[in-house]
């Protein structure tokens, strides 16, 4: 079976570069639902699956002709 490398709240906000709390800040405001949804490994533990974030910067960037 394949595991999906996965992603703390850390290494998230460093791909989206942006600090860790403007990440928090964004997932409580729930502004974009397109966002992946994290997968929970308990009340304080979550992880996001790094091909999913990868796609969803995929279709918010603009491409440049």
């Amino acid at each position: 079976m394949n595991n999906p490398e996965l992603l703390d709240m850390a290494e998230v906000a460093e791909m989206l570069s942006i600090h860790k709390k403007t990440f928090y800040r964004f997932m409580k405001a729930e502004k974009d639902p397109t966002f992946p949804k994290p997968i929970e490994f308990g009340p304080k533990t979550l992880r996001w699956v790094k091909a999913d974030v990868e796609k969803w910067l995929s279709n918010r960037t603009p491409r440049t002709s």
